[in-house]
């Protein structure tokens, strides 16, 4: 499906890229629940630390992301 809009295939990438970032804590998430041992378990759980530590970062890009897809087709984004 082809992005709509000034700056669509922008906030496309962005948003993919966030939906990426949600997979990645689903599957190390499932790495944990699937580990054989503890050891696999305390990596995976280390993973998932890290994953989640990025997530500041990954929310900050998907909302300036949105703001300027707004500003730029001339609509605004409620905040409720």
């Amino acid at each position: 499906m082809d992005p709509v809009g000034k700056g669509g295939e922008d906030f496309k990438l962005v948003a993919t890229r966030y939906f990426e970032y949600i997979k990645s804590i689903y599957t190390t998430y499932k790495k944990i629940g699937e580990a054989k041992n503890e050891q696999e378990r305390t990596k995976a759980a280390d993973e998932m630390m890290n994953t989640i530590g990025g997530q500041e970062a990954v929310m900050a890009n998907l909302q300036a992301a949105q703001t300027k897809f707004a500003a730029d087709n001339h609509f605004t984004i409620s905040s409720q």
